[in-house]
């Protein structure tokens, strides 16, 4: 996890825990790399609401899910919560990305479709009313949200690689308006050495989204 954030108290969920820049967070940079328990969809089942709250899906077949209270305080990621103007993405599978300068207190998020697969197997199917307030909210969001284009259009380098395919087997040709890459920056641990004051190793990609000199 970056050290420009941390989890504490949600702006956009008053009484509950977000994940909040504590500092300047630049576009294109890595704010955090997801780990922990990987479950396939039976087990995730088994996990019942806890797993469909806080699960984040990876493939198909398998999600990111804290089983317990214990592990889930051990994964800052399932604290990130959805906006449908969203300030981070998925560089690929496991980096979360910010897609655009993140100001110190501003509250952490990504749009819940970008992970949300509406998998036939798993018998807990995820929907909630949006609170972001965001211009464009869409006031419900659902398992199902990774379907919707204009989501894509704006967003589509940013989804889950497994459901950025999946899209586009369903609309063979679509102009992927969101493919080029951002400028990414991550840390890199050196012993002895803070993590905020450890050098930055860049990926010299480049996105139209953002203003690079």
């Amino acid at each position: 996890m970056s050290p420009a954030i941390a989890v504490g108290p949600s702006w956009i969920i008053p009484g509950q825990r977000g994940v909040m820049a504590v500092g300047p967070i630049h576009a294109g940079e890595v704010v955090m790399v997801m780990g922990g328990p990987v479950v396939d969809i039976p087990t995730h089942n088994q996990i019942g609401s806890f797993g469909e709250e806080y699960g984040i899906d990876i493939s198909e077949h398998f999600s990111f899910c804290p089983c317990n209270e214990e592990e889930l305080e051990c994964m800052p990621q399932f604290f990130i919560n959805h906006s449908c103007e969203p300030n981070t993405g998925f560089l690929d599978q496991l980096q979360i990305v910010a897609l655009r300068d993140i100001t110190a207190g501003e509250e952490i998020t990504y749009d819940y479709a970008f992970v949300l697969f509406s998998n036939p197997g798993n018998e807990h199917r995820f929907a909630v009313q949006c609170r972001c307030l965001s211009p464009n909210c869409r006031k419900r969001i659902t398992c199902d949200d990774w379907r919707i284009p204009e989501l894509h259009q704006k967003y589509g380098r940013w989804f889950q690689p497994f459901l950025r395919r999946r899209f586009y087997n369903l609309h063979p040709g679509w102009a992927d308006a969101a493919a080029l890459e951002v400028p990414c920056a991550v840390e890199i641990s050196e012993p002895g050495k803070r993590a905020d004051q450890a050098p930055r190793r860049v990926y010299e990609a480049r996105h139209a989204l953002f203003k690079t000199n």
